[in-house]
């Protein structure tokens, strides 16, 4: 690893460590040592995956591959994730509400995929490291959307974004991005 590489980790690190400092209202176990390792091991799987499915690219055809992808991926969540009480979670959003079974409905069938095949495509067109380092722009996307989402108008979520919010999630975003782009370009 070299030293921009390593940088680049104290970087990105620094920027989500500065997300989660920075909140006044700070979501249970925020602060844990085992949000971290997951959220590292997840990082190490998804890279690993992302070269996986570079080098997948070259002997299968996209197409094929994103089909081999989305039924292993739903094989294992359905499997893994199904539990006996899901109908009346279900009813019980239900009663309040349609819009959350709608939200869920448009993020899982519409966007997701066509997430995935953009991610999927980007990889098959080239450089994992591009493409990977290009992966990182989410975070800004979230802050977005989350504060989108967190307005007066909506409040579906309630993560506002004000005055005194803005500039430390934008810094620690923009640390995000900058260590990520280090980390695979270098």
């Amino acid at each position: 690893m070299s030293l921009e590489q390593s940088i680049g980790i104290l970087i990105a690190v620094s920027g989500a460590a500065l997300i989660t400092v920075s909140r006044r209202k700070a979501v249970a176990n925020t602060g844990s040592p085992t949000v971290y390792l997951l959220v590292f091991l997840g990082t190490i799987f998804t890279a690993t995956a992302l070269v996986t499915y570079k080098y997948a690219l070259v002997n299968i055809s996209f197409w094929n591959l994103t089909s081999i992808r989305s039924f292993s991926l739903g094989a294992v969540l359905v499997v893994g994730g199904y539990q006996h009480n899901l109908r009346n979670d279900i009813k019980r959003i239900t009663e309040k509400s349609w819009m959350p079974v709608y939200m869920l409905f448009f993020a899982e069938a519409v966007l997701a995929p066509i997430g995935m095949i953009t991610q999927l495509q980007s990889l098959a067109l080239g450089p994992v490291s591009l493409a990977s380092s290009l992966m990182s722009i989410p975070p800004f996307v979230v802050l977005i959307i989350s504060g989108i989402l967190s307005t007066q108008q909506l409040r579906l979520l309630n993560e506002p974004i004000d005055r005194r919010t803005l500039p430390v999630k934008l810094f620690s975003t923009i640390l995000i991005f900058l260590g990520v782009c280090l980390i695979t370009l270098y």
